[in-house]
């Protein structure tokens, strides 16, 4: 066998194959659940979930933004807080650290105030989840 085989024998016998034209994002509801202790995303078509009592509508309605709430700038896993529970902060101060697959993100403050711990360390914690609130 030579490093040619491939491009004389090999690829003039596979014939090209089409991808598959992605779904649309707007025709799934994104469901979080767990399954072997992991959280996994899973995109579910809109009519599938019709048919549940209306969670299909559950997740649609945009939350309420709350501009004193802070929100997690990437998915992960909240390994520690930097600041503690009731600390006064300044914006751009560190106050937590998220790891995922092996990388820290350091969450830092959006605004000046006293911070009040919404998520408990080992959580796994969605992108812009709420993870405390600086009032």
């Amino acid at each position: 066998m030579h490093t040619q085989w491939i491009e004389s024998t090999l690829l003039p016998r596979l014939e090209p194959r089409l991808r598959p034209a992605p779904v649309s994002d707007a025709a799934l509801q994104r469901v979080p659940v767990e399954i072997d202790g992991r959280r996994v995303v899973l995109g579910l078509p809109v009519a599938l979930l019709a048919g549940l009592g209306g969670l299909a509508d559950a997740g649609t309605a945009a939350p309420a933004s709350d501009p004193a709430e802070l929100r997690s700038p990437a998915p992960g896993t909240l390994v520690r807080w930097v600041a503690d529970d009731g600390a006064s902060v300044a914006e751009g101060d560190p106050v937590a650290v998220l790891d995922a697959m092996k990388m820290e993100t350091t969450v830092t403050a959006h605004r000046d105030g006293t911070l009040s711990h919404r998520a408990e360390i080992s959580a796994m914690i969605a992108p812009d989840a709420g993870l405390a609130v600086i009032s």
